[in-house]
C-alpha cells in the first residue's frame, strides 16, 4: 500500500532554512515509497484539501512552521472525523510543541518517524469555540504576542515578544485588571496583571513556564500573576527563570481541566499567539482529541 502524504508549508514561518528543507523531507519520504503532495497554507486550495470529503485521501499530513501553523491546522482537523496523523516539522519562530516532544529537527530522522507511523494523541485547550494547542493568556504583556510585527519575529525570533512586551509596559502602564475565577480546585478574586492557561511546559519560547506541564495529562497549568509593580516583574522574571516562580508569593497556579475566568470588564486573550476572543469564559481541556506522530 503506497502511503500519502500531503506537506503544507508555511511561508511566513521564520525559519527559512527548516523551510527550504521540504525538498529533503520529499527525497526521504519518496525513497521510503510515499506518494507527496505539497501545498502551502497560503494556498485557498488548502482548506478544500483538508474538509470532511477530501481528508480522507491523506495517510499523514505534515506541516513546515510553528506553534502558530500547527494551531491553525488543529482548528481544522479536530472537526474531521478520523483524521490522519499530523506531523510538525520546526520551522517557525516559535517551536514550543516540537521543542517539548522532542520531534527531530533532522529531515531524515523527521521522515523515518513519519513513514513509521507512531502514533500519540494530545489534548487541546479550548475557550468560547477557540482551540489552542499550547496557551491561553490575557492581560499585561501576553498581548505583544498578537501585535508584535511579522518582520520583528523574522529577526528576532521569541525574543521578538519580549522587546514588545517591554515597549507596551512603558507605553501603557501597568494597571492591574479586576479577575475572578472558578474551578474544582478552588476559587478567589483578585487584582492581577495577567493570566496564562498553558497545556504544555514551555510558553513563547519561554522553558519549563509550567514544568508540570504534559501535552497528554488532561490538565491546564494556570498561571495567574498577582497586582504588582515594576519592579516586582522584573524580580519575578528572574524567579522564573531559575523555574522556582510557581512557589513565589505574586503567583497563583492551579491544575484543572477547566476553569471559569470572570473579569471586571471584557479582557481580550491571544491563543496560541493570536487574537482568540474575549473573556469572561470558560477554558477546558478537551482530552485525546488530536492525533500525532510520535517521534519518541
Amino acid at each position: 500500500m503506497i502511503l500519502r502524504v500531503l506537506i503544507l508549508s508555511n511561508p511566513g514561518a521564520r525559519n527559512n532554512r527548516d523551510h527550504s528543507r521540504s525538498g529533503e523531507l520529499v527525497k526521504y519520504l519518496m525513497a521510503g515509497g510515499a506518494r507527496i503532495e505539497l501545498m502551502s497554507i497560503r494556498e485557498n486550495s488548502f482548506r478544500h484539501s483538508l474538509s470532511a470529503r477530501e481528508i480522507s485521501k491523506w495517510d499523514r499530513i505534515i506541516a513546515i512552521g510553528g506553534d502558530g501553523t500547527l494551531s491553525s491546522l488543529a482548528q481544522i482537523l479536530v472537526k474531521r472525523e478520523n483524521p490522519p496523523p499530523l506531523a510538525i516539522f520546526p520551522g517557525g519562530t516559535v517551536n514550543d510543541f516540537a521543542t517539548s516532544s522532542a520531534v527531530p529537527t533532522e529531515p531524515q530522522l523527521f521522515c523515518e518517524g513519519v513513514l513509521r507511523g507512531n502514533t500519540k494523541n494530545v489534548d487541546l485547550g479550548l475557550c468560547n469555540g477557540r482551540f489552542f494547542i499550547n496557551v491561553l493568556s490575557a492581560g499585561h504583556f501576553t498581548d505583544a504576542v498578537s501585535t508584535v510585527n511579522s518582520r520583528a519575529k523574522s529577526i528576532l525570533g521569541p525574543a521578538a515578544y519580549y522587546i514588545e512586551g517591554m515597549r507596551k509596559f512603558s507605553a501603557d502602564g501597568i494597571a492591574p485588571f479586576r479577575l475572578s475565577w472558578k474551578c474544582e480546585q478552588g476559587s478567589g478574586s483578585e487584582d492581577v496583571m495577567a493570566l496564562v492557561a498553558a497545556n504544555g511546559p514551555s510558553v513563547a519560547g519561554f522553558k519549563g513556564l509550567a514544568p508540570q506541564g504534559n501535552y497528554s495529562d488532561g490538565l491546564l497549568d494556570v498561571i495567574i500573576i498577582r497586582a504588582c509593580d515594576a519592579v516586582d516583574l522584573i524580580a519575578l522574571f528572574l524567579v522564573a527563570l531559575s523555574r522556582s516562580h510557581l512557589d513565589d508569593y505574586r503567583i497563583i497556579h492551579l491544575r484543572t481541566d477547566k476553569i471559569e475566568f470572570l473579569p471586571e470588564k471584557t479582557l481580550s486573550f491571544t491563543a496560541d499567539g493570536d487574537a482568540g476572543g474575549d473573556l469572561p469564559g470558560t477554558v477546558e481541556i478537551r482530552s485525546n482529541c488530536l492525533t500525532m506522530i510520535d517521534f519518541s
